[in-house]
């Protein structure tokens, strides 16, 4: 389903001229280096394509004709490193020998087009280039970047070789030419010319040049029936530049592209739908104008935060991927796919769960909040492994958020303060839970909550509340003193908190410590015994009934709420 789905996008995206998508044979390829030819082969200057982008150079895309490298001497047309270019083997090079025999190849392929403009081309090559190209000005550069890729301009062309009108030309009757078929495509069951080797597609935080999605290790094990390599699910040459097009062009847009942690998720719909885009407020604060891919998903999720009837919204399929970089293959950590009702109804869910007293209901909170709230020190470099993905699928699903993620919110408790966002994360995950036998966590203070957890962070705060009243400002509080303790093994400390706040309650103007008494008789008298410890869904309720109570202090009450405390 996951080819198939990526397969029907690219269609979608090539029958629209403004996507800007590669059509079938061609890839779009940062390139960096230009070498500009005279008519006779002689090199008119090496041009370095590179800018900078940030902080970092970039290398300006050029679209070329598809091509990737395998074990064997496989050279791209018009284009490629120095190996087969200039016929200058790699530094360390396990095969120095074969670096002549791929500038050979090299050449070979240029001159089967049969394309006499490319004769200057084809004479610079065979004309010792890389002795021609070390007199040129900026080879020391050339030689310095070890990822260098070249192709060629001739004279006083605008464009390079492999964007000129009689190449295009060229190019694609030899490739309508040597179509042939060898077996039957798995994902449309057309007979097809089966690919053997996919090729390589760079994630982000990968170590390797580039990783496949689907690979079979040759002679180790992977093959069956005889079948070797890409036989053993036969795809079809088309279909996989759609499917591996498709995924690049998701890779690269920055509206359908986000980072989680060490997994990168791409998504996307059937179909483009007309309302206003949302996601950003899912995955990313900052608005984006959403492209044709990207525009149904955000719409939907538009129309969750806007209130708006989603049900009437046009039908289609919402697609999302989580991958994550490995040794040679990617791996796929999720695959999601529903309706856009359905989306709608997860992420308004989402929303729901989320929501708490001290954020605005028109802010929902982003996912990249969440993550830093859940890292220590809030850097989401020191991410708990597989956290990040597991809360997007969580959001997106409908499904419990994972336990891993309230244990470590929990930890950063002991040390650091119950933000707004920290108590959001503990109140949905207690909401997913679904407990029958427990009452859904609101936004507020919910002065019916018996749960001894949620009473016991209430009467926490109140003695805290009465303490910075009765002595001001003090170099540690009690929160700062007991609260790691008091969360999870309440017993130990709670005594003695009662002890210490007569103490205080001695230095507060007599309405005042009425007030609080009767507030603390109120929290007493519903909790009953004071338990000797709290298990992990008790600690997230002391953590939520601390928090709110907390904000209740600064929050103007009704005469009817007072008259409740």
């Amino acid at each position: 389903m996951i080819i198939q789905a990526l397969a029907d996008y690219y269609d979608r995206m090539a029958q629209d001229p403004a996507s800007g998508i590669a059509p079938i044979g061609w890839q779009d390829q940062p390139i960096g280096w230009v070498v500009r030819l005279a008519a006779d082969g002689s090199v008119l200057g090496l041009e370095s394509t590179y800018e900078q982008a940030g902080k970092r150079r970039a290398a300006r895309t050029i679209r070329v004709p598809e091509g990737s490298h395998t074990n064997a001497i496989t050279p791209r047309l018009l284009w490629d490193n120095p190996e087969y270019v200039l016929g200058v083997a790699k530094e360390g090079s396990k095969k120095p020998e074969d670096a002549a025999k791929k500038q050979a190849s090299f050449v070979q392929r240029i001159k089967d087009l049969g394309l006499e403009s490319l004769q200057p081309v084809v004479l610079f090559l065979e004309n010792n280039p890389a002795g021609t190209l070390s007199q040129c000005p900026g080879y020391g550069a050339f030689q310095e970047d070890v990822s260098a890729l070249i192709t060629f301009r001739l004279g006083n062309d605008l464009c390079t070789v492999c964007e000129r009108e009689d190449f295009k030309a060229a190019y694609e009757r030899q490739r309508l030419a040597s179509l042939a078929t060898d077996g039957r495509c798995i994902i449309t069951g057309n007979p097809c010319m089966v690919t053997q080797t996919a090729q390589a597609i760079r994630l982000r935080n990968a170590t390797s040049s580039g990783c496949k999605l689907i690979a079979f290790q040759k002679g180790c094990g992977f093959d069956s029936y005889g079948k070797e390599q890409g036989a053993n699910a036969p795809i079809g040459e088309e279909v996989s530049f759609k499917y591996t097009t498709a995924l690049k062009t998701l890779l690269a847009s920055a509206d359908n592209c986000y980072a989680l942690g060490d997994d990168t998720v791409i998504f996307w719909s059937s179909r483009p739908s007309p309302v206003d885009d949302a996601m950003a407020l899912f995955c990313n604060p900052k608005k984006d104008d959403p492209n044709a891919g990207a525009e149904a998903v955000k719409a939907i999720y538009g129309a969750v935060v806007q209130g708006l009837d989603v049900h009437s919204l046009s039908e289609g399929r919402f697609y999302i991927l989580g991958l994550q970089p490995n040794a040679a293959r990617i791996a796929v950590r999720f695959w999601v796919e529903q309706s856009l009702d359905e989306a709608a109804r997860h992420l308004h869910r989402y929303f729901e769960d989320l929501s708490i007293v001290g954020r605005s209901e028109d802010e929902p909170i982003p996912l990249y909040l969440l993550l830093r709230a859940v890292s220590p020190r809030e850097d989401t470099k020191n991410l708990p492994p597989q956290i990040a993905g597991d809360l997007f699928r969580a959001a997106v699903s409908g499904t419990p958020f994972p336990d891993s993620m309230a244990q470590a919110v929990l930890r950063r408790l002991k040390s650091e303060a119950v933000t707004p966002v920290r108590a959001a994360l503990l109140k949905g995950w207690l909401n997913r839970k679904n407990f029958s036998h427990e009452r859904r966590i609101t936004p507020m203070l919910d002065m019916d909550n018996t749960n001894a957890g949620y009473l016991l962070g209430r009467l926490f705060a109140t003695l805290e509340k009465a303490q910075a009243e009765a002595l001001g400002s003090v170099n540690a509080s009690i929160k700062d003193r007991y609260y790691a303790t008091a969360s999870s093994a309440p017993i130990a400390v709670f005594a003695t908190l009662l002890r210490t706040n007569m103490f205080h309650m001695r230095k507060l103007a007599e309405g005042r410590r009425i007030w609080f008494e009767n507030l603390k008789g109120c929290i007493l008298e519903k909790l009953g015994s004071i338990p000797a410890h709290l298990n992990l869904t008790e600690q997230a309720y002391f953590a939520l009934g601390y928090y709110h109570q907390t904000k209740a202090f600064f929050t103007k009450k009704t005469d009817k709420e007072n008259e409740h405390v």
